[in-house]
């Protein structure tokens, strides 16, 4: 994997740009404590389930190990760290990652008070914030920390390289091409809000 990333050893990571390390991990006691059922037919069912409890436990202990670990793996220590960009699952979880590593809460990235849980989406929506509102610059290193399903968890950590002004490409998107999928499946896979159907409908999508 490091290959994939070209990470040699002839390279010092803890200089370069892009991507500086990485640690991933599995639990799989959690199989059923955090999972999606799926399914197919009439008892096909596309929500996700928790059990809140023991994910909550799972999350604080494996998000500040995998962030630990992949901040010493690129050579850095947690102050030299710029900016943590969590999973905006809970804000106790988040509090209690800042306490386990030591890192100041000012320098984690928080949106969850606006949008909640936005599952797969919480760390890039986090990320395009950071960089709008001025918290991430080119050279800044920066680490994201996750975890999810199965139990599955990780962290990556980063010296942001990217010029702000490629943003401005997203103004060329024409909303209009852009096409929702309705969900497939059975009865309850093919239940949508009557407002999101409403809003399909009127746009013929």
């Amino acid at each position: 994997m490091l290959d994939a990333l070209d990470l040699h050893d002839d390279q010092n990571i803890a200089t370069r740009p892009g991507t500086l390390s990485f640690e991933l991990s599995a639990d799989p006691s959690g199989a059923f404590a955090l999972w999606i059922p799926g399914g197919s037919g009439d008892d096909a069912d596309p929500l996700i389930k928790m059990d809140g409890a023991k994910t909550y436990v799972y999350a604080t202990r494996t998000m500040a190990a995998v962030a630990t670990t992949a901040i010493q793996r690129a050579g850095l220590t947690v102050p030299q760290v710029d900016l943590v960009i969590p999973h905006q699952a809970n804000l106790r979880i988040i509090e209690h990652v800042s306490k386990a590593i030591d890192f100041p809460m000012e320098k984690i990235f928080v949106n969850l008070d606006r949008y909640g849980n936005t599952s797969a989406a919480s760390i890039p929506i986090a990320l395009s914030e950071a960089v709008a509102a001025g918290r991430l610059k080119p050279g800044d290193v920066f680490c994201t920390v996750a975890f999810g399903g199965g139990y599955t968890s990780g962290a990556f950590v980063t010296r942001w390289d990217a010029d702000p002004a490629h943003g401005a490409r997203a103004a060329a998107v024409d909303p209009s091409s852009i096409k929702i999928k309705r969900p497939e499946g059975g009865a309850k896979a093919a239940e949508v809000p009557a407002a999101l159907k409403a809003l399909l409908d009127a746009k013929g999508r």
